[in-house]
């Protein structure tokens, strides 16, 4: 996976294919299964939470400037299964499988079947707060919820492709 090549929409689709069929059938991801992102911002990224989406599980993104400690505490609590990394970390967490995001995004058998479709009720991610105040927390949401949210701001901010916008903050920050 080239992190530095922009994806058109058709390649950003069939890597989230990939990715989510790789979730499911390589390393047995289920429907409401936690998956976290260490990744550095990137087109891959977005199709890899896609894939996380596609899989029906929910994604946990964290921010590549988080300390092992955190990392490891945000693991925990939410309660990850897999870690999807740019690179295998020298740290551990026990019950967490990391995988590259490059190894999730080698094509897949023909024969790798499809991961169903999730439900409006299901979890979508888990975003942690700053933990300013004290112990970060994750907040749940679903993909209802998410598309409502989506649904709302493309009425609120009617873009049309000759605009533009900048957005800066990391992914893990849950306006982006």
């Amino acid at each position: 996976v080239d992190r530095e090549r922009a994806l058109s929409y058709r390649e950003s689709d069939a890597l989230a294919d990939a990715v989510a069929r790789r979730l499911v059938n390589d390393l047995g991801v289920q429907c409401g299964d936690r998956v976290a992102l260490l990744v550095e911002a990137s087109a891959p990224m977005i199709a890899a939470i896609l894939g996380v989406l596609k899989a029906g599980a929910a994604y946990v993104p964290i921010d590549v400037a988080n300390p092992p400690d955190r990392v490891r505490s945000l693991l925990r609590d939410a309660g990850a299964r897999v870690l999807i990394v740019d690179a295998i970390p020298e740290w551990s967490e026990a019950g967490v499988r990391p995988i590259t995001l490059a190894a999730l995004g080698q094509p897949v058998p023909p024969d790798y079947p499809a991961p169903p479709a999730p439900a409006p009720d299901m979890l979508a991610y888990v975003i942690y707060t700053s933990g300013s105040t004290g112990r970060p927390k994750g907040v749940m949401i679903e993909h209802g919820g998410a598309a409502n949210s989506v649904q709302w701001r493309r009425r609120a901010y009617p873009f049309t492709p000759d605009d533009a916008t900048l957005l800066m903050p990391t992914y893990a920050f849950d306006a982006s």
